[in-house]
């Protein structure tokens, strides 16, 4: 008796589409690349768009830089996409990504915004450049650790007491003793953070401040925190 078959398994369509991602990273991006630059110098070549001054020229350069930029943003992602893995543990995976990239059960974005700080809500972390270009895989490690702390705040407070508790002091409270504060410590704690160091007592007291933040109802928290 002949055995009924079915469609291909999910692993099976994962390296397909593996296969697809990596052949148009490999193959038709630099085509891509290739025929603009090509078209570019037709151009200029024709007279079609020859440039009468400087400026114009410099305007050519500049329209040509950005058709390089984004087949090169583009290629970037896909690199991204194909690296990409929600559970992944290994810092150098973050360290090797452009945009965004998967960390312990988080998304990982990277980026190079104004405050130059690095930072947590709920599943999404928000990574800035400047931690990459320390070109240090254990500081990479421990500013991921932490952040991932501050996930594992969120699941065991909840949105509203996260936001009130942990977000917002954090964010106005920038001391010399940043790491030992309440809303920190606890991060480095459950993060498994080993390089930052803690004034004394500091620990106990952010155990003891997270410890109420979970017993307490949320009404009688917003109460407290809105006083």
């Amino acid at each position: 008796m002949m055995q009924r078959t079915t469609g291909k398994t999910y692993k099976e369509r994962f390296l397909l589409w593996l296969l697809a991602a990596v052949l148009v990273c490999t193959l038709f991006l630099p085509f891509a690349q290739g025929v603009l630059q090509g078209a570019a110098e037709d151009t200029t070549a024709n007279g079609v768009f020859a440039p009468e001054s400087a400026a114009e020229n410099n305007s050519q350069a500049i329209e040509n830089d950005k058709k390089e930029n984004i087949i090169d943003y583009l290629c970037y992602f896909i690199e991204d996409l194909l690296m990409f893995d929600i559970n992944n543990l290994d810092p150098v995976r973050v360290s090797l990504a452009h945009f965004f990239a998967g960390y312990d059960g988080q998304l990982v974005f990277i980026g190079n915004w104004e405050n130059g700080r690095s930072g947590s809500f709920g599943r999404i972390m928000g990574l800035h450049k400047n931690v990459l270009n320390t070109g240090s895989i254990t500081w990479l490690s421990e500013i991921l650790k932490h952040e991932h702390g501050h996930y594992e705040q969120y699941k065991r407070i909840g949105l509203i007491k996260y936001i009130f508790a942990i977000a917002i002091p954090s964010l106005l409270n920038d001391p010399d003793d940043y790491y030992s504060q309440p809303w920190e410590v606890t991060a480095d704690i459950l993060g498994g953070v080993t390089i930052h160091r803690h004034s004394a007592g500091s620990e106990e007291a952010g155990i003891a401040y997270l410890n109420n933040v979970i017993k307490a109802d949320l009404f009688s928290f917003l109460s407290s925190a809105l006083k």
